[in-house]
């Protein structure tokens, strides 16, 4: 039998890189004290992402509205192709608290002032992910980026937390594996309260 299919080859499917910290690595991360201010904007905005649940440099480049000591926005990677816009809110931890203050917008336009640094997302993504090369190599992660926070949550809130994986999905704001039934439930953005404290207990425990 001819198979017609046989000249035809099936695209491998990329799995994403694993770019997690590890506990140590984290802890070095934190500990390391950058002798340029570039470097220390870095570590700076690496660690906000970290400390509201793995947010994107878009989301934080973007995001207006804050209050209740919540930060409340739309994903921008997936609010045009969701019912929900992509919408999540992130309780502000003690944690985060200093560093939100030190680059809070004083035009109150936004909550950051990184559009007045940079004039696109891209801008401050790029600048970041380059300057946070000195501080990988500094403790021994080659090529570290800026997507490290968001996959060092997840990892730790799984792996040392005991977390579920569907658990560390909702919190990364992924699109539900079960669409009509997430569709009945009321979004209760505590559970993510509670996974970031847990999370965050974790990294002050190690420090």
């Amino acid at each position: 039998n001819r198979n017609p299919f046989k000249r035809f080859s099936l695209p491998k499917v990329e799995v994403s890189e694993k770019r997690a910290l590890s506990l140590d690595q984290l802890r070095a991360f934190i500990a390391y004290q950058p002798q340029r201010e570039t470097v220390q904007f870095a570590q700076d905005v690496f660690m906000l992402s970290f400390y509201l649940v793995g947010m994107n440099t878009v989301d934080l480049y973007q995001a207006s509205k804050i209050s209740d000591d919540r930060i409340t926005y739309k994903r921008a990677k997936t609010r045009s192709i969701r019912a929900d816009g992509a919408e999540i809110s992130i309780k502000i931890e003690p944690e985060a608290v200093p560093l939100i203050e030190k680059y809070r917008d004083k035009q109150n336009e936004r909550i950051f002032n990184f559009y007045y640094r940079y004039a696109t997302a891209a801008g401050l993504n790029s600048a970041v992910n380059e300057y946070l090369k000195e501080i990988g190599k500094a403790i021994g992660v080659e090529d570290l980026d800026f997507y490290a926070a968001r996959h060092t949550w997840a990892t730790l809130f799984v792996n040392e937390c005991e977390g579920s994986e569907s658990e560390a999905a909702f919190c990364l704001n992924h699109v539900s594996e079960h669409k009509v039934t997430s569709g009945y439930i009321k979004t209760d953005f505590a559970r993510i309260d509670r996974a970031n404290r847990r999370v965050l207990n974790l990294i002050s425990s190690s420090i």
